[in-house]
């Protein structure tokens, strides 16, 4: 990862030299499993750490020198910019965005971004870390996706199909609400105690 050498990149000097150890700045962000990448005042990419650059999918050289905005999805682009002019007065914020990688591919993530200001106080860019949350939307949305089948066949089935714990219903299919002569609301939630007499005489 190489950097933009650039004098009126002084904001991003100050940063770093909060920064303490011995290792190169660039190592140092390429040990985290974020992405991470710093743009400028017209919002060019200056530094891309190992983590961002396998998101996208591309070298540093490929990447470096372009908007950040061209990773963005598309659709997502005109919301990006927003936000990306408003941080000269919101100097840090977190919001979901999309990227798009080089295929195409569109990654869910969230974007913790600082603005950054050089010596005179002039906006020099923007300090950003981005986290691939891809992997838990596609859980969730596998989630849904089985707990819609597990309806459908609740709905489907000719058996009076209830869920319980301890006897407290949690869910149950028509039929067997049909089958007990009771309305949803008279047995959601509450016990069960019809299902526990016996025909003791």
């Amino acid at each position: 990862m190489e950097w933009k050498k650039d004098t009126k990149y002084m904001g991003m000097n100050i940063l770093f030299d909060k920064i303490r150890g011995n290792l190169p700045i660039s190592n140092i962000f390429n040990i985290l499993n974020d992405g991470v990448i710093y743009e400028d005042e017209e919002g060019r990419i200056i530094f891309a750490n190992l983590k961002y650059c396998q998101l996208i999918g591309l070298d540093s050289s490929d990447i470096i020198g372009k908007p950040s905005s061209d990773f963005v999805f598309p659709e997502d682009r005109q919301v990006y910019h927003k936000k990306t002019l408003s941080r000269r007065h919101i100097q840090k914020e977190a919001h979901p965005i999309r990227l798009q990688d080089f295929q195409g591919n569109t990654l869910d993530t969230l974007i913790s971004v600082q603005a950054v200001f050089d010596e005179q106080n002039k906006y020099a860019g923007n300090l950003a870390v981005v986290t691939d949350v891809s992997p838990l939307h596609e859980q969730t949305r596998a989630l849904e996706e089985s707990e819609n089948k597990f309806k459908t066949l609740l709905a489907a089935s000719n058996e009076g199909i209830f869920i319980h714990e301890n006897y407290i219903l949690l869910e149950a299919n028509k039929r067997f609400y049909e089958m007990h002569g009771y309305e949803p609301h008279e047995l959601l939630e509450k016990p069960l105690n019809f299902l526990l007499l016996t025909d003791e005489a």
